[in-house]
């Protein structure tokens, strides 16, 4: 038996596979030995690179400190000859000073092509140099003195009698920075390197030292210039050709010397040199690609060599800091070698290698394709038919050349597997397309057949889009369940359809939201028809369609426009923006979409971005306005306000920041801080007997903090925190929110005034509805709306509204505050009304209490 086994095996000779492994791991072999002589060749090209980088390196750095010495070495000279001589009056002496400079260059340092200039300036002001001209070998004197009326004059050659070539007044030697540091300190030092006008390739650096006479008196300083174009020179013959560079750059990253002439500056003008470092190159700035290449390397100043890639060729760098030793700070040398250079032949072996090792790959690979054929063949005729499942149109035939019953197994289930899928591709398709619930169509549903439409017909369009919204219905279901909810949105969509026009395409987009599309042009006037039908079906007073007592509370938004599949989902996208102001406005409200409306969203985006980080940056603060007694006009108390300053947008007012910050939920936060500030300001008026003891500060307080389960534990450890009474305190809720009646909320007040805290109700008829509420409400003060207030005088209607609130407010026997009071007249008349106390403009604006009148001061 296991003998038939065998051979039934052998009839399916697996040695094209076991063939096929072995050509894989030999590859693998292959491609791995190479990898490790690569990675060989790399450690040895890096120590390579390393050696003759590091040696290019210290030979500069060695010349480089014996050719920095030459102006240490001319200003010794000088100083020395100084020293055996009598200054006390280096006036007298400028004719010696002009001899011993000029010995100085002409034979101490006749052959040092790299000194520039001698010169000495004197403390009283006084100044001669002897420089040397880079063309001509010849020495020109530059002096300020008595003699040359106190201007700085350059000449030709060395006599003063001949007329000078430039001459500036108003020199100022002690302003040099050659002279200044060093003649205040006493000290020898290097400027930066600089721009010299009389240099021919124009970098120069300066060494400074105080000279003495021989009465040790200080006379002034010397300073010998360095031509650093010399050195620049001796790079260009160290390097070997252009790919191969070495520069030198400064603390500030300019270059200071280079082997490439790009560098160098050629103008022979005459002046002073700005010896601040201006006018220099800068690594950042530098056209040369390679150049500008180092800067990163320049700013993290590795010990060892970098690799750098420019314009496709491969450099290896290195960074040697030489500064240090020589009082230069940040003073350091770049070598740049090109990778070709130091490699040789060693690429081109390494090329052959490659090319042989990839014929080896390539020959090996064509064997074990062929051998794997085969086997792969069957299989790779399925799966080139597989693809087709997705569209189902896959009907695969049985494969007679199959060699291994294993493949005969999988042609066959993959066959029956397409049967099943073409079910299972209908019945997710329609799950996809039609809301099961309701059976409309979905957005994706509502897609498909927008493009099926226009693919049919070329002059088909959309002319008018309306999201509409259901706001009770997520209330509806959180009360009653989720099979009340259906059944409600089933009946919404019934009395829908009923007021839509025949044609009309009404889809689901989401529990509560639905799209209509009204193909067809629409005119204006049919787009007003149709927002004042829904404003009328949401309000009930639509007399025309029976929604038998149903009653629906939601917003429509619309967009008008030529609708396509390409820009559907913009369209809805539009469409909500409107449906999200519309719901801002209230119930039934229905909004066309315009720019303005988008515009408004971005402004709100934007605010949202600023009011995020808002708190952190301390952009919040409060101000408060006070409360005034009609009767005696004397302060008795206070509302707390918030403001928002934002560097961006200005003066953002409450009424546009504090909805936006309800929608977020950042209204908490918020909210915390504002009870948090307010305590800690009102503590310090109590604590410092500004305010009597039965000082009330009102304190506005959102529905959405308000049912936070923490509220009661954040405002009670606020208030013990800042050793603020209960007393002290009366939450202002809008009469809305009041109507809103939950267990947390009627739990909440009740809670919060039998621990001492007042409740007043703020607003109050802005909803009037809300009277036959009143009697169950628990509440400490009534605030009177301030849009009956300011038109008492005017509005009789008005003035019967705030009498009917005062009587109100004597029957529930607590005291009512009138709010917006601009007017002396509007006062009067409230208190001849009978109403307690007010407040307004016309008493005080809200402001901080920093401001704040005494308020034991009589108001108007």
């Amino acid at each position: 038996m296991i003998k038939n086994k065998l051979a039934f095996i052998e009839n399916y000779s697996l040695k094209t596979i076991v063939l096929s492994v072995f050509v894989f791991f030999t590859t693998f072999m292959v491609i791995f030995i190479l990898y490790l002589q690569f990675q060989q060749e790399n450690h040895a090209l890096n120590r390579m690179s390393e050696k003759v980088i590091t040696s290019k390196g210290e030979t500069v750095k060695s010349m480089l400190e014996h050719y920095i010495n030459v102006p240490k070495q001319s200003n010794a000279a000088v100083a020395t000859s100084l020293k055996a001589m009598d200054f006390s009056d280096p006036n007298d002496q400028m004719p010696v000073i002009k001899n011993m400079l000029l010995q100085t260059m002409g034979q101490i340092f006749s052959g040092d092509k790299y000194l520039s200039m001698v010169a000495l300036g004197t403390k009283d002001g006084h100044y001669i140099s002897v420089g040397r001209n880079n063309v001509t070998d010849k020495e020109y004197l530059i002096l300020k003195s008595r003699e040359t009326k106190e201007k700085l004059n350059f000449y030709n050659g060395l006599s003063q009698s001949e007329e000078p070539r430039e001459s500036i007044a108003n020199y100022d030697v002690s302003r040099r920075p050659w002279f200044s540091y060093v003649n205040e300190s006493k000290k020898a030092t290097w400027t930066k390197a600089y721009r010299d006008f009389n240099s021919d390739s124009g970098i120069s650096i300066s060494y400074s030292s105080p000279a003495y006479d021989k009465n040790n008196h200080y006379i002034g300083v010397i300073s010998s210039d360095l031509r650093l174009s010399r050195f620049s020179r001796y790079l260009m013959e160290l390097t070997e050709n252009e790919n191969n560079v070495i520069f030198i750059v400064n603390g500030s990253n300019q270059i200071i010397a280079s082997s490439k002439d790009d560098f160098l500056i050629s103008d022979t003008s005459f002046g002073i040199a700005d010896q601040e470092g201006g006018g220099l190159f800068s690594v950042m700035d530098s056209s040369d690609p390679l150049i500008k290449s180092t800067v990163k390397i320049l700013q993290n100043s590795p010990s060892d060599v970098e690799r750098i890639e420019s314009n496709g060729s491969m450099f290896f760098g290195k960074v040697m800091p030489v500064g240090n030793n020589l009082n230069l700070p940040g003073w350091r040398i770049v070598i740049l070698s090109a990778q070709d250079d130091l490699t040789g032949d060693l690429r081109s072996n390494r090329i052959i290698t490659i090319i042989l090792s990839f014929i080896i790959f390539a020959v090996g690979t064509l064997i074990a394709v062929k051998l794997l054929t085969m086997v792969t063949n069957p299989i790779l005729d399925i799966a080139r038919q597989a693809p087709l499942i997705a569209r189902r149109k896959w009907k695969p035939q049985l494969n007679s050349q199959a060699q291994f019953s294993e493949i005969r197994v999988l042609n066959s289930s993959f066959m029956q597997m397409s049967d099943e899928l073409e079910g299972m591709f209908l019945k997710l398709e329609e799950q996809l397309n039609i809301d099961e619930e309701t059976k409309l169509m979905t957005r994706r549903g509502l897609q498909g057949k927008l493009r099926e439409c226009y693919e049919e017909r070329s002059d088909f369009t959309i002319g008018l889009l309306a999201i509409v919204g259901l706001s009770n219905f997520n209330t509806i279901t959180s009360s009653l369940g989720r099979r009340y909810g259906k059944d409600f949105v089933l009946r919404f969509i019934h009395d829908l359809q009923t007021i839509l026009p025949a044609g009309t395409w009404l889809a689901r987009d989401a529990d509560e939201r639905f799209i209509i599309c009204y193909p067809g042009i629409k005119t204006q006037d049919f787009c007003l028809s149709e927002q004042h039908k829904f404003e009328r079906f949401f309000r009930g007073m639509d007399t025309e369609h029976d929604t038998d007592g149903q009653v629906y509370a939601g917003n429509t938004g619309f967009v008008h426009d030529v609708i396509s599949p390409e820009n559907l989902n913009e369209s809805i996208m539009d469409a909500h923006i409107a449906f999200k102001f519309a719901r801002s406005k209230g119930n039934g409200y229905s909004m066309l979409f315009h720019s303005d409306i988008r515009a408004e969203e971005i402004r709100n985006i934007n605010m949202l971005r600023h009011l995020k980080s808002a708190l952190s940056l301390n952009e919040f603060f409060l101000v408060f306005q006070p409360i005034v007694s009609l009767t005696t006009r004397n302060i008795t108390g206070a509302e707390c306000l918030i403001r928002w300053r934002n560097a961006e947008l200005g003066m953002v007012g409450p009424d546009l920041f504090i909805p936006l910050a309800e929608d977020t939920g950042f209204i908490v936060p918020l909210g915390a801080w504002v009870i948090e500030s307010a305590c800690a300001q009102i503590s310090e008026k109590l604590s410092g007997g500004e305010w009597p003891n039965d000082f009330k500060v009102h304190i506005n307080i959102s529905l959405i903090q308000l049912m936070q389960r923490d509220f009661i534990h954040t405002l009670f450890s606020t208030l013990a925190r800042h050793n603020v009474a209960p007393q002290n305190i009366s939450i202002e809720i809008t009469e809305t929110s009041m109507m809103k009646e939950t267990e947390i909320l009627t739990t909440t007040i009740r809670t919060i005034r039998g621990m001492g805290v007042s409740i007043s109700i703020d607003d109050f008829g802005s909803g009037f509805s809300s009277l036959s509420y009143l009697h169950k409400l628990e509440f400490d003060t009534l605030k009177i709306d301030k849009d009956f207030v300011s038109d008492v005088l005017e509005d009789s209607r008005n003035e019967s509204i705030v009498s009917a609130v005062i009587r109100l407010a004597d029957g529930f026997n607590v005291p009512l505050v009138a709010e917006g009071v601009e007017t002396a007249e509007v006062a009067d008349k409230l208190q001849a009304m009978g109403c307690q106390k007010a407040q307004g403009y016309y008493f005080a604006r809200p402001m901080p209490l920093s401001e704040w009148p005494d308020i034991g001061k009589t108001l108007p």
